[in-house]
């Protein structure tokens, strides 16, 4: 009797370890300052809102190599180095909702006077929860039209190699 109140005792035990375990691996800290970005069954499913456990096995939160690539040119303190900075954390999946500033490189542009100017630019922005799936479509749109790019110029060379029909009329008469 005592081995069988052990034995449950111990399941229990193992069952509670588990739930922690699951719950530490599935919990994220979205808020004000950061968001993550989900997916269930391969589709986008939401940003997160607040610190959240994610129950459903189903819904996975976008990161390592499937996290969106969200990156800004802007420079250092300094102004004179610019460089690429990411708004995901690609290990974790975090995105950054803080306040970023962008600044591209200076350019040259002409007056209608003739006038070279150099423009300096600098924009302050911040992304918006509600509307975090469209750098996400956008990134998905770009992949999706670079995967049927290639088929594409494979049927463009294949019609040019062989004539288009038009043309072999033409030829023959």
């Amino acid at each position: 009797m005592l081995e069988i109140i052990a034995v449950i005792i111990a399941l229990l035990l193992l069952g509670l370890f588990a739930f922690l375990i699951y719950r530490a691996m599935r919990s994220y800290d979205a808020g004000a300052h950061a968001t993550f970005i989900t997916s269930k069954n391969g589709e986008y499913y939401g940003a997160l809102r607040a610190p959240i456990t994610l129950w459903d096995p189903s819904i996975k939160v976008l990161k390592d190599r499937n996290a969106p690539d969200m990156t800004f040119i802007t420079h250092d303190a300094s102004g004179s180095d610019y460089y690429e900075k990411s708004l995901v954390k690609k290990r974790t999946g975090e995105i950054s909702l803080r306040v970023h500033t962008a600044a591209p490189r200076p350019f040259i542009s002409r007056t209608v006077e003739n006038r070279q100017l150099l423009i300096k630019t600098r924009v302050a922005f911040q992304l918006d929860v509600d509307r975090i799936q469209i750098p996400t479509q956008m990134q998905a749109f770009g992949a999706t039209r670079l995967a049927h790019r290639k088929p594409l110029r494979q049927r463009h060379r294949r019609v040019h190699q062989r004539g288009s029909p038009r043309q072999a009329g033409r030829d023959r008469g």
